[in-house]
């Protein structure tokens, strides 16, 4: 790959909240099968009464969030994603890891953001997307900074660092 010119993250976390029962089995269904096991033991998952700390019900419509389960679910779920994009923008190489998603772009390779935006909400998704470029501020991801250098190579760190680590 090229000099990577920009790069984008799409923070679709807030997707967590309002993914809709649907989207999650459609996921599930696409990984296991309809008539599997694991699939019925999801929509059991999703039927279950859940209540706030003070003991009052809560009707969400969307899949609950409980811990890891919740985390691989969503996982799937964002698979087509992933499937989408690479068909939209074959060579652009991203990574996601849940709800986030680095891409690189190069001056040859670029993507159109509000296409990419319009595909997330076409899903039934949400999201946020910011970028960065060779010399801007950097993004940040949980607990670190990304940013890209003069040389377009990735660069992530932790934010009290000085120097930060090259894993480009």
């Amino acid at each position: 790959m090229g000099k990577v010119t920009r790069l984008y993250q799409i923070n679709m976390d807030p997707s967590l909240q309002l993914i809709p029962e649907s989207l999650v089995l459609d996921g599930v269904k696409s990984f296991v099968g309809a008539d599997s096991v694991c699939y019925k033991l999801v929509i059991s998952f999703l039927n279950l009464e859940t209540f706030d700390e003070d003991g009052r019900k809560i009707c969400f419509g969307c899949m609950p969030i409980v811990g890891e389960i919740t985390r691989v679910l969503f996982n799937l779920t964002l698979m087509e994603f992933d499937r989408q994009f690479s068909h939209k923008y074959p060579g652009i190489a991203f990574e996601r890891f849940i709800g986030m998603v680095f891409i690189a772009c190069t001056d040859d390779l670029r993507i159109d953001e509000y296409q990419v935006f319009d595909m997330i909400q076409d899903l039934g998704l949400s999201c946020s997307i910011e970028y960065t470029e060779p010399g801007l501020e950097p993004l940040y991801c949980r607990n670190r900074m990304v940013a890209l250098d003069y040389e377009g190579k990735v660069v992530v760190y932790n934010p009290t660092d000085y120097y930060p680590t090259d894993y480009g």
